[in-house]
């Protein structure tokens, strides 16, 4: 059986990180719990990165340490 294999956007991790909105927010949960059940194959570009950690420190205001976590978790 061939697996999806999807391309994770900024919106949907930052979903995922902040809960800040609750659909959006399920439905993201539901994106990386495929993903940690094998159900789905995603990636998460080198400049999606990137803007995530510009978005959680700039306009979210986290600090260095809380985005530099966030890069370990989404940088496999």
């Amino acid at each position: 059986m061939k697996k999806n294999f999807y391309l994770i956007d900024t919106n949907v991790v930052i979903r995922f990180l902040t809960r800040d909105h609750q659909e959006l927010s399920n439905k993201s949960a539901e994106i990386f719990r495929k993903i940690e059940k094998g159900e789905i194959k995603a990636k998460i570009t080198e400049s999606v990165l990137a803007e995530i950690v510009y978005v959680i420190m700039k306009i979210y205001g986290k600090d260095r340490e809380y985005s530099a976590n966030v890069l370990k978790k989404f940088w496999l």
